[in-house]
């Protein structure tokens, strides 16, 4: 089947899954600022780091505007790694049109905490958008920690 998916698909593919490999890393090293825990013992999912770094910002004092920046933050990384868990976890999928003929391939998302079953076709346009969205999700990581190192008690 890898064979049918086009080289450019894949690679497309394999950058995605390098994002989302990058923003989990940021995301995790952030809670971890936020919440001291020994990363190589956390074991925790990332959702998991996420809400408990969230719910440990909201206990800080001072600096509330700073703080409303690194939990948009966290916010902003959790919803694009739900999004990034949704297409890595999903069924691959072949498309036929009305005659029977192969026309493509697809993932199906698996539904998932009240969201809805998603087709997404297997091509430059779908899997850029998911990319783009970890991609921007990373940025402004420094001057979060930055914030964070402000205001930590």
């Amino acid at each position: 089947m890898a064979d049918e998916i086009p080289e450019p698909v894949l690679i497309e593919l394999g950058r995605l899954t390098w994002s989302a490999i990058h923003l989990e890393d940021l995301t995790d090293s952030l809670c971890h600022f936020v919440v001291h825990r020994d990363p190589r013992e956390d074991r925790r999912p990332i959702g998991r780091k996420v809400s408990d770094a969230l719910r440990e910002l909201s206990q800080w004092e001072g600096g509330a505007s700073n703080l409303d920046q690194i939990k948009d933050w966290l916010s902003i990384s959790q919803r694009a790694l739900e999004k990034r868990n949704a297409l890595l976890h999903s069924v691959p999928l072949i498309l036929f049109n009305d005659q029977g003929h192969r026309i493509g391939h697809a993932l199906g998302e698996m539904p998932k905490a009240n969201r809805e079953y998603h087709q997404r076709r297997m091509d430059l346009t779908e899997l850029r958008e998911v990319r783009a969205e970890l991609d921007a999700a990373q940025e402004d990581w420094v001057a979060m920690v930055r914030l964070a190192d402000q205001h930590h008690p």
